[in-house]
């Protein structure tokens, strides 16, 4: 006890029907649970403590002891009531009996400051013992080191917290007080420094201290009149250089001002649900007061905001009172309340859900109306992302009265200039990049100051009003733009007024939006004038790159038409001849140029930007085959979990995210998968495609989950050996079934087919991503023109560290002058009409230049027109049937030509850019090769000696003898 001092008193109790060792020093109050138990022991005076197990209490924060209301006895066994009063034993009746005990009442200080009441109940053996502990407890609460208050004067503000200080002080610390046994003399204050003009002439020599109940306003208040009546007591005078003299008497403050309990809640809140009630309750009518005329006030209003953002960055599930802050907003006296709305433009940062967020749109709605610009952006930007999630009512009177927008012209465009701003970001435009270098104020021997310009379309204010604070990341990005056009398409606003929207969004990169944007040109194409001037005139702005935006706009570049609009001269009347959904650029993003970079080294990136490029780099059809792997696994997993035995097998449902599996259950369950996985159609999946869907999921968990120890196909390793012999035995079933032996192969175009494309003048050739800088034009020593190609990134030169020693594909091809349709004449000349850097395939003007020649159009020729090419150039009257005819077919025709014609594989691969010896699966051997093949394959003809009657079952022995000696060769 040597930390605690010696013990007054100690003895055995009871706490919660568990025996304790109780001791009572002159500071502390200790108790432990004792070692052994028993019956109540009587007093001691022998010191049975271990202080690493002792609970303690200091005095000074014991209110006092009392008598509590009699307990049963806990040393005994409960009586099971349930039984009519016997316990469960029924050979033993037990006595009820009643022992008293005693409740010590503390207020201890917990974590961050607060006071926390609670009370301790302690069980003795008898009431003189009982009494012996509330008599030593309350005497020892009397020592002068502690300096207990017994006299208290409290100044109560009643308009401090919305008027509920009276109440705080009534409810909460009176009790407090009177258990305490401290008299107080309370004042209600009833005018401004009513306290201080009081403690100027009151007497304190009979008060301990002088409480404040109150915000700091009034202690303010109080420690002023404090100082001044030292000052009068000592008689000197206030003035600035008199430094204060500090006073005698304790002050105690009770935060009761709204802005003080806020701070005093916010702060004590140690779970998520203790934060979101105190700002349920107290956040709406903190902001208010951001209207105050105290500019006092005003400050601590905003320190105590920003106090509510740190703590919600930490804290993400707390919910804001959303709802009640914009319904408050709506009152045009509340426009302070926007603050929240600049600090949290996020939904998921305010923590609704979406079906909340869509509740509330038609609030953030309202709430433009009469806002200036920043405010207006910032509901804007909340308001985006909940469009996704809004359900429009069938009825179209009762959509206008929910959204009313009929009547608010205003509205309507400040929400369409927006969205239009949406629709024209593109998806890296979070990446802040320097792009330009001013050399005017560059200084001689190194970079000057750098200048981001802003995406194509947009300037940099509505850049600005669009990314906000808390920029969109392209997912979200994606959503939005959906949620925008799905709101457009709801009929609340005129057909003619949003058709531009739709055009913008028909050539996102994201093929989502784009075919919402396009189903919905679709749907408006008859009832909308296209030769309305108001479409044109707008349409041709964005073109231009001028779009009337407020704020100065500094983009200069050009959207619809691209850098070579003033090359190419295109008049309105051309512009007007190009479909509606190809007026804007293919890509919006701007592509940078490495070398052009002003800096040594880029930007700094986060790990967001490093994942989203690892996954670029993945092929396209890579993707592709990943997600249809993955889509197959989720709808196994859905209809294998509905039988029994799922659960019986594998102890568990099978997850959806093959992740959440170990590698000795993904083993056994991919074993099961490939064994009962079905296409759609309940038919069997080829071999092939079992590999395939293997494989997807494979680069699943290695690329997007980073389990590179997954290896399904490595024969060495044991893990996955279950999985790969049912793969096989299933393969093999398939294959002896006959199922996949027949591979689907593009068939080659044949002479014939291309002497029919040229003289139906519909020649063409199909490459989506060829760029006419990769082609250039030469001559030899001897004057015959050269064609050089070199190729880029393709399926079997991905330029990553697999490929660093495999080159791109380059090809030289000579020109033929005796030839009309020679390739280097024809490319020459069309290279020559079209800009060179971009898109090689360019959309041909109907009207001819005034000299005569051909004109292209800047626009690129579309991905889906490219698709289909090959398909549409055997319009020329040329047989299809029985034939496989797709864009493959021009490689395909060139391995067979060149295979045809006697040149090596070698040769054969230089120029189809085969690795591999996949160049094998695309020769295919003319019908004469095929002919000349099969006659010399076939038996030999029977001579007229050995041709016998139908009905002349004999044969010769000569004939048997030749059959055994002549070897016969049959070739299937």
């Amino acid at each position: 006890m040597a930390d605690y001092g010696d013990p007054i008193f100690q003895s055995t109790l009871h706490i919660q029907k568990i025996a304790h060792q109780v001791a009572l020093t002159s500071s502390h109050l200790i108790w432990e649970q004792a070692s052994k138990g028993g019956p109540l022991d009587s007093p001691s005076s022998e010191p049975l403590f271990c202080h690493r197990n002792a609970n303690t209490v200091p005095l000074r924060e014991v209110i006092i002891a009392t008598h509590e209301k009699d307990k049963q006895n806990p040393s005994l066994p409960s009586v099971n009531k349930s039984q009519g009063g016997k316990a469960k034993d029924t050979t033993h009746l037990y006595i009820e009996l009643q022992c008293p005990s005693f409740i010590v009442n503390i207020l201890s200080r917990g974590s961050k400051h607060k006071w926390k009441y609670k009370k301790l109940s302690f069980v003795c053996q008898d009431s003189h013992l009982c009494s012996q502990w509330v008599r030593n407890i309350n005497d020892a609460l009397d020592n002068p080191d502690f300096k207990r208050p017994k006299h208290l004067l409290v100044f109560v503000n009643p308009y401090g917290g919305k008027r509920q200080g009276p109440s705080l002080y009534k409810e909460k610390v009176a009790p407090l007080f009177e258990m305490a046994g401290i008299k107080t003399e309370v004042i209600t204050t009833q005018r401004a420094n009513h306290a201080r003009d009081t403690l100027l002439e009151h007497d304190l020599q009979k008060v301990d201290g002088v409480v404040c109940v109150g915000g700091d306003g009034m202690f303010s208040e109080l420690l002023n009149g404090l100082c001044e009546r030292k000052l009068k007591e000592v008689d000197l005078e206030q003035t600035q250089e008199q430094n204060p003299i500090p006073p005698d008497i304790r002050i105690g403050i009770i935060p009761a001002g709204l802005i003080e309990r806020v701070f005093l809640r916010i702060g004590s809140a140690e779970t998520d649900d203790q934060l979101q009630t105190a700002l349920a309750k107290f956040l709406t009518p903190v902001i208010l007061k951001l209207n105050s005329g105290d500019e006092a006030v005003r400050k601590k209003v905003m320190e105590l905001l920003v106090h509510i953002n740190k703590r919600l960055k930490s804290l993400n599930k707390v919910q804001l009172p959303v709802e009640s802050l914009i319904t408050q907003y709506l009152d045009p006296s509340a426009s302070s309340i926007i603050t929240v709305s600049h600090q949290k433009r996020r939904w998921d940062i305010l923590g609704l859900e979406p079906a909340k967020q869509a509740e509330l749109v038609p609030l953030l709605i309202k709430c433009l109306d009469g806002k200036p610009n920043t405010q207006q952006d910032s509901i804007l930007h909340l308001m985006m992302p909940a469009l996704e999630h809004v359900k429009m009512p069938q009825d179209d009177k009762q959509k206008q009265q929910i959204f009313g927008l009929t009547e608010k012209p205003l509205i309507v465009k400040v929400m369409l200039d927006y969205m239009m701003d949406i629709l024209l970001l593109p998806y890296n435009a979070h990446i802040s990049t320097p792009t330009q270098t001013r050399p005017s104020t560059a200084p001689a021997g190194g970079p000057g100051p750098t200048t981001t310009l802003p995406p194509p379309g947009l300037s940099e204010y509505s850049k600005r009003r669009v990314l906000g604070d808390s920029p969109l990341n392209p997912e979200a990005l994606e959503k939005a733009k959906i949620g925008v056009l799905k709101f457009l398409g709801s009929g609340l606003i005129e057909e003619k007024m949003v058709v531009c929207h739709y055009v913008i969004a028909s050539s996102d990169t994201r093929h989502s939006v784009a075919t919402a944007a396009d189903l919905e040109l679709k749907r408006i194409t008859g009832s909308v004038d296209w030769n309305s001037l108001d479409i044109l005139n707008k349409l041709y702005t964005i073109f231009q790159g001028t779009i009337d935006i407020k704020g100065k706009s500094k983009m200069n570049q050009l959207v619809g038409i691209g850098t070579f609009e003033l090359k190419e001269e295109v008049s309105e009347n051309d512009l007007m001849l190009l479909p509606t959904q190809d007026l804007v650029k293919y890509e919006n993003e701007p592509v940078v140029c490495e070398a052009a970079a002003p800096r040594r080294f880029s930007v700094p990136l986060s790990d967001s930007d490093l994942q989203e490029r690892i996954l670029k780099a993945i092929p396209k059809k890579t993707r592709n085959n990943n997600k249809w792997a993955l889509g197959v696994w989720v709808a196994w997993t859905l209809e294998r979990n509905l039988y029994q035995e799922t659960i019986t097998d594998g102890g568990n449902a099978i997850p959806s995210d093959p992740n959440l599996l170990s590698n000795e259950l993904l083993n056994y369950w991919m074993a099961h998968f490939i064994q009962e996985c079905r296409r759609v159609d309940t038919s069997p999946y080829p071999p092939n495609s079992l590999v395939q869907l293997a494989s997807g999921i494979q680069r699943y968990l290695r690329t997007d989950c980073n389990r590179n120890d997954v290896s399904l196909f490595e024969k060495d390793s044991s893990t996955f050996a279950f999985f790969r012999k049912c793969l096989d035995s299933r393969m093999k079933e398939l294959t002896n079934n006959g199922i996949g032996t027949n591979v689907k192969r593009a068939d080659p175009i044949l002479t014939t087919d291309e002497e029919a494309m040229w003289d139906s003048g519909v020649f063409n050739y199909e490459h989506k991503q060829l760029d006419a800088s990769q082609f250039r034009i030469s001559v030899d020593t001897i004057g015959n023109k050269l064609l050089h190609y070199t190729g880029r990134l393709c399926k079997n030169v991905q330029g990553g560290l697999n490929n660093r020693n495999v080159d791109v594909k380059r090809i030289t091809q000579k020109s033929d002058p005796t030839n009309p349709r020679c390739l280097v004449t024809i490319y020459e000349k069309y290279l020559s009409l079209i800009p060179r850097e971009g898109r090689f395939y360019r959309k041909p003007l109907p009207h001819k230049a005034n000299d005569g020649s051909i004109r292209f159009s800047v626009q690129p020729i579309g991905i889906n027109t490219l698709s289909s090419k090959m398909k549409e150039l055997f319009k020329a009257g040329i047989s299809t049937t029985d034939r496989n005819i797709t864009n493959h077919s021009g490689k395909v025709t060139c391995c067979t030509t060149l295979f045809n014609a006697g040149f090596s594989d070698s040769t054969v691969k230089s120029r189809s850019g085969h690795r591999s010896t996949a160049v094998d699966t695309y020769k295919r051997p003319l019908e004469t090769l095929q002919d000349n093949v099969s006659k010399a394959l076939q038996p030999p003809v029977p001579t007229s000696k050995n041709v016998k009657q139908e009905n002349d079952l004999s044969i010769a022995k000569s004939n048997q003898h030749s059959f055994k000696t002549k070897k016969t060769i049959i070739v299937p």
